[in-house]
């Protein structure tokens, strides 16, 4: 049997607009198996700038236990309520140096200012899912901004990732 999932989540821990009670109840009304939540934590010089900036909002060294927690506690929830698997997870994001990787099923903070490299063998030793956000431009687009990093980068991270997002 298919499975109706969605791994790519943003919830109020960082630039999405719902809670995660609400993403629950939207995606358990459209009936999915699974999601995993993946709220943004940004590289250092992307931090500093939001702060000056008075946002976006982002998931921090210092809440990233309490983060990890409180989707853990719901994960009972979804399962209990909903039928829906919840898996806790993150989007390790540096717009510096132009890129985002999701990290599914992570259990300890990720540095986003580590080498792409870095970020997916850590991701890999947490015994999780590297996945390549954001990978390609889409048709008649130039790709400009924080995802152009690994797509043109592709044929040397090709055999890192465990999946590239389409």
């Amino acid at each position: 049997n298919l499975l109706k999932c969605d791994f790519h989540i943003h919830t109020t821990y960082s630039d999405g607009s719902c809670s995660v009670p609400e993403i629950l109840a939207l995606y358990a009304q459209h009936q999915f198996d699974v999601i995993a939540i993946t709220d943004h934590v940004v590289d250092k010089v992307s931090l500093r700038e939001f702060e000056l900036q008075g946002g976006p909002r982002t998931v921090i060294r210092e809440n990233f236990v309490d983060y990890l927690q409180d989707l853990h506690q719901v994960t009972q929830l979804a399962r209990e309520s909903y039928d829906l698997h919840l898996i806790p997870s993150i989007e390790v994001t540096n717009n510096t140096k132009e890129y985002h990787i999701l990290a599914i099923d992570v259990k300890e903070w990720i540095d986003p200012d580590w080498t792409v490299p870095q970020i997916i063998a850590e991701i890999q030793r947490q015994e999780g899912i590297a996945v390549a956000c954001h990978p390609a431009p889409k048709e008649g687009e130039v790709l400009q901004g924080p995802f152009r990093h690994l797509y043109n980068h592709r044929q040397q991270y090709k055999d890192l990732f465990d999946a590239w997002e389409i």
